[in-house]
């Protein structure tokens, strides 16, 4: 469980730093996600504050996946079933592509 959240947390400031610079579209960050936690369906959630960005302002990337159970029923696991971290990145460059993406 500690692996995954590391997981993704790190895949959260990934998709936010590629968002931060306006690099890719939507779907290249889907794919961007899916490679760093293999074998997972991910979901992303990149959100701009305020909701049309300028340089300076903060955009926040969420990354969601399902834990990996290991079959040790009387194991709590904090927060149920996903697996879910964010990360806050300051805005670098405004594109086209600077936009929420889920």
């Amino acid at each position: 469980l500690f692996w995954e959240s590391q997981s993704a947390s790190r895949t959260a400031r990934e998709v936010g730093r590629v968002a931060a610079v306006g690099t890719a579209s939507c779907d290249e960050m889907k794919q961007l996600a899916a490679r760093q936690v293999p074998h997972k369906t991910v979901s992303i959630d990149v959100a701009f504050d305020p909701s049309t960005p300028a340089v300076g302002d903060l955009v926040t990337a969420t990354v969601s996946f399902p834990y990996t159970k290991l079959g040790f029923p009387f194991v709590p696991v904090p927060g149920g079933d996903i697996v879910s971290q964010s990360a806050e990145v300051r805005v670098e460059n405004v594109t086209s592509n600077s936009e929420a993406c889920s």
